[in-house]
């Protein structure tokens, strides 16, 4: 790569466009790293300066992005040592901007961030076809009622948006419902088609708030707005008693999606029931096994050829599968495997 002005987070970000990098990282000591065609890339630059732990802005890489931040997220940082927020840089070629989200923390030798580049519309739009072709969007979008994961443990934020945005795009074209999409960070904005959309940002335990304040906001959102379909960017971050709400909720009129950071669909099951005490378990697997539509999880590795392929593992909730997770069962589930390559 072609030498540039690492002090500069304006031209590693127009460089990362140039050369079509999905990810950007900074960590202390070590020099800056593009994902370029899945594999990080090294630029020929001298390490970042080391710096001080507990959110110091003073020196490099945090100083690189806190002009970037409001308030909010500089006091986040200060007192968490970890921030997540969307960083805006004016296009080159029009009036436009292009989006990054941000996730930082502060560990023992100074900031480590990753910088993910936001496709634009155009973008998004080739990622609905892609996953309409090889996935039940089409059904899942047709649920009066139900909960469907997509996990994976490889994906990042964008990739995640791009399957919750596939689903709630199908929906928006075709059905004229009221639809909910609670995020922490707002990373694709949706337009009212047939559908009326609401999306709220509510920060969770990332951010300065206590997770119990997050969720109390998501129901009392939910609670005034009773939607039709109700999005959540991911469960993971939810308290056992939210969960249980938004899986009953799910048996109740209204279709809930949602992601889960891990490795396979079947881990999710179990990660759902360990969330819970043992006593609650019992329960908890009757929920999943009434409600629960869909597990998806994707994996996605390149090509020969530097494209991108996407395997997925799709579980479909019939007979046999209710009958497997009340029990408990999960790794005897049947599952469908599938192949895709761009």
């Amino acid at each position: 790569m072609s030498d540039v002005n690492w002090h500069c987070i304006e031209n590693l970000l127009t460089l990362m466009i140039e050369y079509k990098a999905t990810e950007l990282m900074l960590v202390t000591g070590q020099t800056p790293r593009f994902r370029i065609n899945g594999e990080f890339q090294s630029l020929s630059q001298p390490e970042l300066p080391f710096e001080k732990s507990g959110g110091s802005m003073g020196e490099l890489p945090s100083a690189m992005l806190a002009d970037y931040m409001d308030d909010k997220h500089r006091q986040c940082f200060y007192y968490t040592n970890k921030v997540n927020f969307i960083l805006k840089k004016h296009k080159l070629s029009d009036s436009g901007y292009d989006r990054f989200i941000v996730s930082g923390l502060i560990q023992q030798y100074g900031g480590s961030f990753i910088i993910t580049y936001i496709p634009d519309d155009t973008q998004y739009q080739l990622a609905y076809k892609k996953f309409e072709e090889t996935l039940p969007i089409k059904q899942i979008s047709s649920y009066i009622s139900g909960l469907v994961i997509f996990t994976g443990s490889l994906l990042n934020k964008v990739e995640k948006s791009q399957l919750l945005s596939s689903v709630i795009d199908y929906r928006n074209r075709h059905y004229q419902h009221h639809i909910l999409i609670i995020e922490d960070q707002i990373i694709k904005i949706h337009q009212n088609k047939k559908s009326l959309i609401q999306q709220v940002e509510v920060l969770n335990k990332s951010s300065c708030r206590p997770s119990c304040d997050a969720d109390n906001e998501i129901f009392a959102k939910i609670d005034a707005i009773a939607p039709d379909m109700l999005v959540i960017d991911s469960i993971d971050s939810l308290t056992p008693s939210s969960l249980k709400k938004i899986l009953m909720l799910s048996g109740s009129g209204c279709l809930v999606i949602s992601t889960m950071s891990t490795t396979s669909l079947v881990n999710s099951l179990y990660r759902i029931e360990y969330f819970f005490t043992k006593n609650e378990r019992a329960y908890i697997r009757s929920i999943l096994a009434k409600n629960l539509r869909h597990i998806i999880s994707m994996e996605v590795s390149e090509t020969q050829s530097h494209g991108k392929q996407y395997k997925w593992e799709v579980m479909n909730n019939n007979d046999e599968a209710f009958r497997l997770i009340k029990k408990g069962n999960y790794d005897s589930i049947l599952i469908e495997n599938k192949v895709h390559s761009m």
